[in-house]
């Protein structure tokens, strides 16, 4: 796994996700940078954004608490400070989110925190810590071709505020990939689908596949990708995530499990899309209309 993460940020992919509450993945990333310093000294250290989870439902989070998960991530992560420190909060009718908001603040005035962000908020809720003062520069939250709910207003809020959308879920799990597209089989009579069987074998696929909709729309929406990759002579996910990168202040959040994906990460930056490509894109779209609502209504409710 390290080998795989130095790869990508040779590639020039230096910024990684983590979070308190994903196993171990702060020690692991704490011993990369710890190696990457001494393999290269002369290259900036790469980024490591992580998250404070706190569990609501067993106790409310206090100053002193906070203070202690964050010193707990320090500690793991091997730096004096947290590059970004991004809140969430499971449940909106807990209270106190306002107050960690408020804390984490205060750790960032001393220098524990260099950024605070926050996960997976709705307009209101952002507006409402943005208002009391806390500095919030990013927001990660699910955005896709299959769904578009951070354009029901969270974009626009972000554009008006100067906060930046780290999106998961670009691709689907690689719903929104080449790995997808197929000719459908030929000649009748059929039984059963036309297309092969998607192999729905992890919890994220089965996720993403609630906001496909259709499967025909899906598959033409795949079509349509496709052709526009091929007049570009790159692929689909570099479409997919180019596309996202256009509709606002969006950054992709891309997984890594091995390195064979760099190529289409870096394609996505240097591609640009025409308005003929938009409006196809557009026009695909209309079979596809995925979840409504702010961004994670669905999933709170």
């Amino acid at each position: 796994m390290l080998e795989v993460m130095e790869e990508h940020a040779l590639a020039g992919l230096t910024t990684f996700d983590t979070a308190d509450i994903y196993g171990p993945s702060e020690q692991v990333l704490g011993a990369f940078r710890e190696a990457w310093a001494t393999r290269h000294p002369t290259l900036a250290p790469p980024e490591v954004f992580t998250k404070l989870v706190p569990n609501i439902f067993r106790e409310r989070p206090t100053k002193a608490t906070v203070e202690a998960a964050i010193q707990r991530s320090c500690a793991a992560l091997r730096t004096r400070q947290l590059d970004c420190v991004q809140l969430h909060w499971w449940d909106y009718s807990v209270p106190g989110m306002l107050d960690v908001g408020k804390w984490l603040t205060e750790l960032q005035a001393a220098g524990k925190i260099r950024s605070l962000g926050v996960t997976n908020l709705d307009c209101t809720l952002l507006r409402a810590l943005l208002d009391a003062g806390v500095p919030i520069v990013s927001n990660q939250v699910q955005f896709s071709l299959l769904d578009r709910r951070p354009l029901n207003g969270m974009v626009q809020l972000c554009e008006q505020r100067g906060v930046k959308l780290l999106t998961y879920g670009t691709l689907a799990g690689g719903l929104l990939s080449d790995r997808y597209v197929a000719a459908p089989k030929q000649g009748l009579p059929f039984v059963g689908p036309r297309y092969p069987p998607v192999d729905l074998n992890t919890s994220s696929l089965k996720m993403y596949w609630r906001n496909v909709g259709s499967e025909p729309g899906w598959r033409s929406l795949l079509d349509t990708l496709r052709a526009i990759a091929d007049r570009h002579s790159t692929t689909v996910a570099a479409v997919a995530l180019r596309w996202a990168m256009d509709a606002g202040p969006v950054h992709p959040i891309v997984g890594m499990r091995n390195a064979s994906h760099i190529s289409d990460n870096l394609a996505a930056l240097a591609l640009q899309l025409d308005a003929a490509d938009r409006a196809r894109i557009d026009e695909a779209l209309k079979a596809c209309p995925g979840p409504q609502g702010d961004c994670y209504s669905e999933e709170r409710s």
